[in-house]
């Protein structure tokens, strides 16, 4: 009998082993499990642009471009960047990278390891602050553990190799004045939009680039350009040289737009009259003072007129002038035209033009040049400003000729704009909107009183508010409208 107990209690012990035994092995397991998840989540892409800080220095990078990826094991590849040293302003860049890469096919993530940078361009920045913001950006940007997409990776890598088709656009020459004279151009956008001064006679041109006004008394135009003012009966017609001005200009408003106006209030007396050039349609001005002298290129057939602000050029091979006209390239035979567009045909020549010469700031508008890609990249990273909001708000005074709002419509479109007020007044279906100096306003009522009312802008909510103000690069933002 005790043999047969002694026999049960081997085998019971046996048995409670096996168990502990495989329940040992079943956690084991989970934890192993729980590690592969853990470790899948940190391998994995986590989107784009990425954000990194050392010393109170923030670097926010963007999506790389591929270039290479050599054995799928050496990746090449550039990426814009914009870098914000601690007390310092934004400055934006773009940066060339070499790195290897492991990949795990399961979550199909490549990891970075050895991370080199091979080069860094600043294009806005003063050179003497270059070695410092390289510094920074060096020490700033993860040298490794900073996975990507393997999709991401080889969509690029096809983008690159197969750059797509471009595509079909208008792109006839606008109207382009020459003069050798001092001069302006001025443009207003189809027929002059006339909105009324508060407590004056006296009305604003709002569709123009320069300061212009308009006497309903003696039907008279008055332009402002730079510190001389000038009068004509037709805003088409001769313009001159005028000290005598109405009096209604002497009540502009101060604190909003016509701050610059009122310190050319009385005129002052120096000064030649300008000649002026005008369009009511887009058009460009190439100024030289006095006659063309034109500087050659060394290393190439190019030369560059210096007496003018415009980018200018003479080819010798080909006899033709090229000019850059709002980021175009136009060419003609001759300096007074006619011009045709250019920006395919660009001779050889403009893309050997040394990054220290006068005019090298053409390159990033010269396909193919390094400068060019850059300027690609950059354009993907926003530009915003930070300003007070009550300060802002309080700057803005809206008024309309006759006490009542009144809103036209704007063609092609389901908004209307005020047309009584000299303030950028846009409606959208119950909501109204106001660009003043930069800066967009939003409000419930066209004289801006706004009560209780939310909305979203770059993450950030703003309760409560007269005017709730917003970045312009962020108008198309989604909004909670009301308390949503």
């Amino acid at each position: 009998m005790r043999n047969a107990f002694l026999i049960i209690g081997v085998c019971l012990s046996s048995i409670l082993f096996s168990c502990k035994k495989d329940k040992d092995k079943e956690q084991v397991s989970t934890e192993a499990e729980k590690t592969d998840t853990a470790d899948s989540t940190l391998i994995a892409d986590r989107g784009w642009p990425r954000e990194a800080e050392n010393k109170g220095t923030k670097l926010v990078y963007y999506q790389p471009q591929v270039d290479d990826w050599k054995d799928f094991k050496e990746l090449t590849a550039r990426v814009a960047f914009s870098l914000t040293p601690k007390d310092g302003k934004q400055v934006l860049g773009v940066a060339s990278l070499k790195a290897e890469t492991l990949v795990d096919k399961d979550n199909r993530s490549a990891f970075i390891k050895n991370l080199q940078v091979t080069d860094i361009r600043f294009p806005a920045l003063d050179e003497k602050k270059v070695p410092e913001m390289e510094k920074l950006f060096k020490e700033t940007l993860p040298q490794s553990g900073d996975p990507i997409s393997v999709d991401r990776i080889l969509a690029d890598l096809s983008h690159t190799k197969s750059p797509p088709k471009g595509i079909t656009a208008k792109n006839d020459p606008p109207a382009i004045f020459y003069s050798t004279n001092p001069s302006i151009l001025l443009i207003v956008q189809g027929e002059p939009v006339l909105v009324p001064v508060e407590k004056s006679d006296i009305q604003y041109v709002v569709n123009t680039n320069w300061d212009l006004f308009f006497d309903k008394t003696t039907k008279d135009y008055y332009l402002l350009v730079e510190n001389i003012w000038l009068t004509s009966k037709n805003i088409a017609g001769k313009w001159t040289k005028t000290d005598k001005l109405p009096s209604g200009l002497s009540n502009l408003p101060s604190g909003q737009n016509f701050d610059d106006v009122n310190k050319m209030i009385p005129p002052p007396s120096s000064g030649a009259a300008p000649e002026v050039f005008y369009s009511n349609k887009p058009a460009e001005l190439i100024a030289i003072n006095g006659s063309p002298k034109f500087v050659k290129i060394p290393g190439t057939k190019l030369l560059y007129i210096d007496n003018t602000e415009n980018d200018i050029f003479a080819d010798e091979n080909k006899g033709q002038y090229y000019v850059l006209l709002s980021g175009r390239w136009f060419k003609s035979k001759e300096l007074t035209g006619p011009w045709s567009y250019a920006s395919n045909s660009l001779p050889a020549d403009f893309a050997k033009i040394p990054k220290d010469s006068p005019r090298a700031n053409v390159l990033s508008s010269v396909p193919g040049t390094q400068e060019a890609n850059d300027a690609v990249m950059l354009s993907q990273v926003p530009t915003t400003a930070i300003l007070k909001k009550s300060d802002a708000e309080a700057k803005v005074k809206v008024s309309y000729d006759g006490g009542t709002p009144q809103f036209k419509p704007i063609e092609g479109t389901k908004m209307q704009y005020a047309s009584n007020t000299q303030e950028k007044i846009i409606k959208v279906g119950d909501l109204y909107y106001l660009c003043f100096q930069a800066v967009w306003f939003m409000s419930t009522n066209p004289n801006g009183t706004l009560e209780n009312m939310r909305f979203c802008a770059q993450r950030n909510l703003y309760d409560s508010a007269k005017f709730a103000s917003i970045q312009c690069n962020v108008c198309n933002a989604n909004y909670n409208r009301y308390n949503g």
